[in-house]
């Protein structure tokens, strides 16, 4: 540690310090966002996303048949959840994503100015039933919005609740 003998030493040093400290936040900052850029695969939307995916496996996988459950969908706000059936019952306006395998999947697509925006950047996951809202495969824009999920024997039916 310097031992300072007058003050403009002791003021010099501090006021150095504080400058390196703003210097090195503001080089984090840059580098991280550089690295969301360059590694976009894994950007907290898409952690997002894929959280709430497994959110929906996880209370839907053993609900019994006219069971229903309450999914809160809040994350990330904008994206849009979408359901893929093996039968294309729905009328989705792109196609089974490649993640699907040709099987029944939801997915959580970041949806912009054309379909390919939407499966660049997804999560998807198989189930053993496909999602149904009104008939069709499911497409819903994810905001603070409740979803009830009911098990029906061939199918999951999703019902938006607005809360």
């Amino acid at each position: 540690m310097q031992k300072f003998k007058d003050k403009e030493g002791l003021l010099r040093f501090v006021i150095n310090l504080i400058i390196g400290t703003i210097c090195f936040v503001i080089l984090f900052y840059l580098l991280s966002s550089l690295l969301s850029v360059i590694f976009p695969f894994y950007s907290q939307q898409r952690m997002q996303a894929q959280g709430t995916i497994d959110d929906i496996y996880e209370k839907t996988s053993l609900l019994a048949t006219e069971a229903n459950k309450e999914i809160l969908l809040y994350a990330p706000q904008g994206w849009h959840l979408m359901g893929f059936s093996k039968e294309k019952r729905g009328e989705n306006k792109i196609a089974l994503p490649p993640a699907c395998n040709e099987q029944n999947c939801l997915c959580i697509c970041q949806w912009g100015l054309t379909t390919k925006d939407c499966m660049k950047n997804a999560a998807c996951k198989a189930f053993e039933k496909p999602f149904f809202k009104e008939g069709k495969d499911i497409d819903m824009r994810i905001a603070k919005t409740v979803i009830k999920v009911t098990g029906k024997s061939e199918f999951f039916d999703v019902e938006e609740i607005k809360g």
